[in-house]
């Protein structure tokens, strides 16, 4: 949840990630992106939603949930893997 207004942040401004980005931020939070990789795309959006009115992150949800924020999410947990498989 922490990464919630980083990761809309990035949205609004249209950064992609590097790999060398995505490498750091796999070590720094690995267990987030161990279980961003493992869910479905419909649960990690419906668990997404489920804070969509939340006094603080709502703000940063409505962003990641937009159009833009999915495909972002799709483009990143794509590279995330791409690396991964790349590194084993």
């Amino acid at each position: 949840m922490k990464l919630f207004p980083i990761v809309a942040h990035w949205i609004k401004n249209g950064k992609q990630l590097s790999d060398t980005e995505i490498g750091a931020y796999s070590r720094l939070y690995s267990e987030q992106m161990d279980i961003a990789l493992s869910t479905s795309e419909s649960k990690m959006l419906g668990f997404l939603n489920s804070y969509r009115h939340d006094r603080f992150y709502g703000k940063h949800i409505e962003v990641i949930l937009s159009q833009e924020g999915t495909e972002w999410l799709r483009r990143t947990l794509k590279q995330i893997r791409q690396i991964r498989a790349e590194n084993k």
